[in-house]
C-alpha cells in the first residue's frame, strides 16, 4: 500500500512538473512579442503591457482556482485549465490585431494558466511534507527548464514556420499533456510536517480573511514584489536589452534569454536546498543581495560586452530562483496549509505587481532617457528596501517565536 502511495504521488508530481514546464513559457514573452510585432507590422511597445495583463489575470484567477483546489484537488483545474491555456496559445498565434493579441494571450491564455499553476504547485507540495523546500525547488525547476529549451526552439521555429504554426503545435501539446495527466491528480490531506525553518505550526490554519487582516501578509507581499521586480524586468524586455544595449544579433539575444532561464533553473534547485538548510529569511536576503549587485553591475555594461552581460544575467537569473522557491513553503509555514492554495494565490499578487513594475521601469526610463540604466537602479533600490523589510519581518516573528494562531479558524 505504501509503495502504491509513493508511486501515485510520483506520477502526480510528474504531471505537475510537465504542466508547469509549459505554463512557464510566458517567460519567453520578449521573444514572442518582438517576433510577432515584426511579422505583423505592430509597434512592439504597443504590446509590451500584455505581459503585465497576463500576470495580473493569472494571479487573480489563481486565487479562486486555489480555493477550489483546496477543497477538491487539482484534477478539474488541470483538465479545464489545460484546454483553455492550450487554446489561448493557439488563438494567440492567430491574432490579427493588437487588441486580439491582448485578449488571446493576456486574457485567455492567462486564465488557463492561472487555473493550473499555483494550485498545482501548492497541492503537489502537500504530498511532500517531509521535504517541502526540495520538492518546491524540483517542481519549480520545470519553470526554468521550459523557457531554456524553448527559447531557441521558438526563435528557430518562428523563423522557419511562423508564429501561427508554432503556437498551434504548442497549444495542442499543452492540451494533450494536461488532459492525459489530470486523472492522476487527487486531493491531499492536511499533514503537519517538519521543515528546517518554521514560525507557525501547520495546526495554525489562517483563512484568507485572517491572513489579509495581518500586517505580516503585507510585508510578505512587498518582499515578493521587491525580490521579483528585477527578474520580471528581464523576462519582459531582456531580448530588447540584449539587442539595444549590448547590440548583439537576434540569435545571441535569444541566447541571453536561455542563459537567464538556465541560471534560474540552477537557482531554483539551489534555493530548494538553501531554504531547507538556512531558512526562508536568510534565503531571501541572499537573493535580494545578489539582485542588488547584479542590477548595479549591468548598468556598467555597454555595446559588444556580451560575455560580462551574460555573467551578470546568470547571477540575476540565479537570484530570481529564490523567491519562487521560498514563498510557497514559507506561506504554508506562516499561515498553515489548509488554505495554502488560496493564500499563496493572494500572496502571488506580489509577483504579479513585479511583472508590471519591472518591465515598466525599464521601458519608461529607456523612452525618457534612451537608456535602461535608471530602471536598473530603481530595481536595485527596491531590492535594498526588500532586505530591510525581510529583517523587520524576521525580527517580528522571532520575537513571538511563532505567529499568533487564531483560536477558531473559519473559511472565508
Amino acid at each position: 500500500m505504501e509503495k502504491n502511495n509513493i508511486n501515485g504521488r510520483n506520477i502526480l508530481f510528474l504531471g505537475s512538473w510537465l504542466s508547469i514546464y509549459f505554463l512557464a513559457l510566458n517567460a519567453t514573452f520578449s521573444i514572442l512579442s518582438k517576433t510577432i510585432a515584426v511579422e505583423r507590422n505592430w509597434d512592439v511597445a504597443s504590446i509590451t503591457d500584455t505581459y503585465a495583463l497576463y500576470l495580473l489575470i493569472f494571479s487573480v484567477v489563481g486565487i479562486f482556482a486555489g480555493k477550489f483546489a483546496d477543497k477538491n484537488g487539482c484534477r478539474m483545474n488541470m483538465f479545464i485549465g489545460g484546454i483553455i491555456c492550450g487554446g489561448g496559445w493557439i488563438l494567440t498565434g492567430m491574432s490579427s490585431s493588437v487588441l486580439m493579441f491582448y485578449i488571446n494571450f493576456g486574457v485567455i491564455t492567462s486564465i488557463g494558466a492561472g487555473i493550473m499553476y499555483n494550485p498545482l504547485l501548492t497541492q503537489t507540495l502537500k504530498f511532500f511534507p517531509e521535504s517541502r523546500g526540495k520538492a518546491s525547488g524540483l517542481l519549480l525547476s520545470a519553470a526554468s527548464i521550459g523557457p531554456f529549451i524553448m527559447a531557441p526552439v521558438f526563435t528557430t521555429s518562428f523563423a522557419a514556420m511562423g508564429v501561427r504554426t508554432t503556437l498551434l503545435i504548442l497549444g495542442i501539446v499543452i492540451i494533450a499533456i494536461n488532459v492525459i495527466f489530470s486523472p492522476f491528480q487527487k486531493k491531499a490531506e492536511v499533514q503537519p510536517g517538519k521543515t528546517s525553518s518554521t514560525f507557525a505550526s501547520d495546526e495554525g490554519q489562517y483563512s484568507p480573511k485572517q491572513m489579509l487582516s495581518s500586517v505580516t501578509f503585507y510585508k510578505m507581499l512587498f518582499i515578493f514584489m521587491a525580490v521579483a521586480c528585477a527578474g520580471n524586468m528581464m523576462i519582459g524586455v531582456l531580448y530588447s536589452i540584449a539587442q539595444n544595449q549590448i547590440q548583439v544579433s537576434l540569435t545571441t539575444a535569444a541566447l541571453a534569454v536561455s542563459v537567464s532561464t538556465i541560471s534560474n533553473f540552477v537557482g531554483r534547485l539551489s534555493f530548494g536546498v538553501i531554504y531547507d538548510k538556512i531558512g526562508a529569511f536568510k534565503s531571501l536576503i541572499l537573493s535580494l543581495g545578489i539582485t542588488t549587485i547584479a542590477m548595479v553591475a549591468v548598468s556598467f555594461i555597454g555595446a559588444n560586452m556580451a560575455i560580462p552581460f551574460f555573467v551578470v544575467i546568470a547571477f540575476l537569473g540565479f537570484a530570481f530562483g529564490g523567491p519562487m522557491v521560498v514563498f510557497p513553503p514559507l506561506t504554508g509555514r506562516t499561515f498553515g496549509t489548509k488554505y495554502l492554495g488560496t493564500n499563496y494565490g493572494i500572496i502571488f499578487l506580489g509577483y504579479s505587481l513585479a511583472g508590471f513594475v519591472g518591465p515598466k521601469l525599464a521601458t519608461f526610463f529607456n523612452s525618457q532617457f534612451g537608456v535602461y540604466t535608471y530602471g536598473y537602479y530603481a530595481a536595485a533600490i527596491l531590492a535594498v528596501l526588500g532586505i530591510f523589510v525581510v529583517l523587520n519581518l524576521k525580527k517580528e516573528l522571532e520575537s513571538r517565536n511563532q505567529l499568533d494562531i487564531p483560536a477558531n479558524t473559519q473559511s472565508s
